[in-house]
């Protein structure tokens, strides 16, 4: 069993040695019948921009740059951007003409309205592709160098069928190698959590490409209150689909910085935001969530900046899902850099070994509260996750002198690390 979760209940605590080198990963059936109904309603996780706020809301992703050490990631590695490379955005579409994404479209399809031009009519997907590839000098993007190709497989409302989210995977498929796509985001998902590895219409494409050395984000979903409402009850855990696809990342989201007391549209709300702190909305699981990037709340691209702003305000997981995304894009080029040929990974090791160099050289971040002055309305876990550091990342594929084996350190201290589930 492909085990690759990081979620830990306190105490449970514990050293381990990851070797690449002798890791089999097994197959596993895919096909119907599937574990989620292809029928099943999928679109923008609740809450990505519904929200109400008490206090300082001029968030930014240089916020979320130095929380994850972005800064100082590009004046270290100023090669490192991501240029050559691609990431695919299947969403609503993309305004490829705004400043900060111009120049680097290179293709795309309309899977709603079976036209050329995937222009996004909703505002979602520009803004999760500048997270991913802004190239703006303030709200750069995590891999401000990279193409990107946009697939809108979702309408203007936001909703989409398996169907057309398929025939999207399948056009990436086609055109990975000629676009050199090596990562994709994801940032939808069922309104539905998933506690098991979960497969659907989507997995014989989503593990063709992984199989074929890309990387897969996607959003662990907005429902945590909804599943685990007020009083809160952590039997309901899990992760949308298709985050729960095995050839997924599941991805949540963290507070970049104190906004304040924040109330999501979906219920959910953060008596107190601060770093690392993870979002009350975001839906999560100690099997299921592969890890935590900045997700609230960060400015990204406007999709209306020809009649308005260049730049709009959005929070939830569908934020934090190109971030991995974009930094997934970065450690993929570092080792192509640093590491010898020879020790490059390949197919599906693609995904295992940046996943693990993000886990391994990942901030900490404790899901829990206080229940004499509680921080959120929804249950806690009391687990630890990773949350992705791009600088310690970098360095870590820099001065590995050997990849064929990686130590899980995080903050000096060295973590029981399972690979989470994978196996349906």
């Amino acid at each position: 069993m492909r085990d690759r979760k990081f979620g830990r209940r306190a105490g449970a605590v514990a050293s381990v040695l990851m070797m690449l080198s002798a890791a089999v990963m097994p197959a596993w059936a895919i096909g119907p019948p599937y574990d989620v109904p292809a029928d099943a309603v999928v679109g923008i996780p609740t809450g990505d921009s519904g929200f109400t706020a008490t206090g300082d809301v001029a968030g930014a992703m240089d916020n979320a740059g130095a929380l994850i050490h972005l800064a100082e990631a590009r004046a270290k590695y100023p090669n490192i951007t991501g240029a050559g490379y691609t990431v695919a955005i299947l969403d609503t579409g993309v305004d490829y003409t705004h400043p900060a994404l111009a120049g680097r479209y290179l293709d795309g399809w309309d899977f709603v309205n079976g036209t050329a031009d995937p222009m996004d009519d909703n505002g979602h997907g520009t803004h999760v592709t500048g997270i991913a590839a802004s190239s703006d000098a303030v709200y750069t993007g995590i891999a401000p160098g990279a193409n990107y190709v946009a697939l809108k497989v979702l309408d203007a409302a936001g909703s989409g069928l398996f169907a057309t989210i398929d025939q999207g995977l399948a056009w990436v498929a086609s055109h990975r190698a000629d676009r050199h796509i090596v990562a994709v985001n994801m940032s939808f998902g069922t309104t539905s959590n998933y506690n098991a590895p979960t497969t659907g219409s989507l997995s014989t494409n989503l593990q063709a490409l992984r199989s074929a050395g890309v990387f897969i984000a996607a959003a662990s979903g907005n429902g945590w209150f909804t599943h685990s409402p007020d009083p809160p009850n952590v039997a309901n855990q899990g992760v949308s689909y298709p985050a729960a696809d095995p050839a997924a990342v599941a991805v949540g989201d963290v507070w970049t910085k104190n906004f304040g007391g924040i109330q999501w549209s979906s219920g959910a709300k953060d008596f107190i935001t601060g770093p690392d702190l993870v979002c009350a909305h975001a839906d999560r699981s100690t099997t299921m969530l592969d890890l935590v990037a900045p997700g609230a709340i960060i400015t990204s691209a406007n999709w209306q900046w020809e009649s308005g702003s260049l730049w709009t305000q959005k929070g939830g997981t569908s934020m934090a899902s190109p971030a991995a995304a974009g930094a997934a894009i970065l450690i993929r080029q570092a080792i192509e850099t640093y590491w010898e040929p020879g020790w490059w990974p390949a197919g599906d090791q693609w995904e295992d070994t940046i996943l693990r160099i993000m886990q391994d050289t990942g901030t900490l971040v404790f899901d829990t509260d206080d229940p004499a002055n509680p921080r959120d309305n929804v249950a806690n876990l009391d687990a630890y996750f990773k949350r992705v550091d791009v600088l310690a990342a970098l360095d870590y594929v820099a001065a590995t002198p050997e990849p064929a084996t990686l130590t899980l350190l995080a903050m000096g201290l060295a973590v029981g690390l399972a690979r989470r589930r994978r196996a349906a």
